[in-house]
C-alpha cells in the first residue's frame, strides 16, 4: 500500500512539475552572502516546493544542502544544475528521480542566484 502512495505521489509530482515555471520574479537577484530567502524577493516555484524546502530534507534535497555541494562561482558548476534542472536527474541524490523543469534561462539564473545567497548557511 505505501509503495502504491509513494508511486502516485512521484506520477503526481511528474505531471506538476511539467508545467512550465514563472517565477512571478521581475527583478535580478543581487546575492548577500548569508542571505535568505526572506531577504530577497525571489519566490519558489510552487512545482520546486513539492520535493525541495530551503533547509529541509523532503523527496529531494533542501536547497541549502544542493548551495553547500556546488561552489556556484565556478561556472562549471553552473551549468551542471542548470543541465540537472532542465534535463533531469536520477541518483545525484539518492533513488529518486527529479523530472525535467521547463525553465528560461531568466529563470534558471535566477534561481542560481538564490542558492547562492543559501551557501554560506
Amino acid at each position: 500500500m505505501k509503495k502504491t502512495h509513494t508511486s502516485l505521489f512521484l506520477l503526481a509530482a511528474t505531471i506538476f512539475c511539467s508545467f512550465k515555471l514563472s517565477t512571478g520574479n521581475s527583478q535580478e537577484i543581487t546575492p548577500t552572502k548569508g542571505q535568505t530567502i526572506a531577504q530577497t524577493s525571489y519566490k519558489i516555484p510552487s512545482q520546486c516546493a513539492m520535493c525541495h524546502s530551503e533547509t529541509k530534507k523532503m523527496v529531494g534535497p533542501s536547497f541549502t544542502e544542493i548551495a553547500k555541494k556546488y561552489d556556484l562561482n565556478k561556472a562549471a558548476n553552473v551549468e551542471y544544475l542548470k543541465d540537472k534542472i532542465t534535463n533531469g536527474s536520477k541518483g545525484t541524490w539518492g533513488k529518486g528521480a527529479m523530472p525535467k523543469q521547463k525553465m528560461d534561462e531568466k529563470a534558471l539564473n535566477e534561481f542560481i542566484g538564490y542558492l547562492k545567497t543559501l551557501r554560506a548557511k
